[in-house]
């Protein structure tokens, strides 16, 4: 359990279907390539916290 409160797979799950890349999480990877599939995500807690309590 991350610090949403949310289990490994309702991440995944909110992350495909709900969440806006660049507003709730966006990718970084190690060249610093932003159009790149692989790499570190990086998640925006506030605003996922929020979409959350909003849902």
């Amino acid at each position: 359990m991350l610090r949403t409160g949310l289990g490994a797979r309702q991440i995944e799950a909110y992350r495909q279907n709900c969440w806006v890349e660049g507003f709730h999480f966006k990718r970084v990877s190690p060249l610093g390539k932003p159009d790149s599939k692989r790499g570190i995500i990086w998640y925006n807690y506030p605003k996922i916290n929020q979409f959350i309590k909003d849902s």
